[in-house]
């Protein structure tokens, strides 16, 4: 079971929706995400009066380099426990090391 499944069993609430939007890291979007994200660019586009292939595009780049800044960000701050030299060596005073 995935973990989509499983939160969509897990609701309990009828007038509440959970949706997680779900990503792979090469940006295949789950179907029922891309869905979403499609009707609200489609919402979108006739409340900002523009064209709704613009609307979309806009929304998946920013969601794009949202998740990029947030995985870079993930990415940085495991930087502490695991510090290399340029060649890929272990540095001897390095946190990961000493601990």
């Amino acid at each position: 079971m995935t973990k989509f499944t499983r939160v969509q069993k897990e609701q309990d609430i009828d007038s509440f929706h959970f949706l997680p939007l779900s990503v792979e890291p090469f940006g295949l979007w789950h179907p029922t995400s891309a869905s979403f994200i499609k009707s609200l660019a489609h919402k979108l586009a006739q409340r900002q009066n523009i064209p709704r292939g613009t609307a979309c595009a806009q929304l998946y780049q920013r969601l794009s380099i949202a998740l990029q800044h947030h995985s870079a960000e993930a990415i940085l701050a495991r930087r502490q426990y695991v510090d290399c030299a340029p060649d890929g060596k272990f540095l001897h005073n390095s946190p990961a090391m000493t601990s």
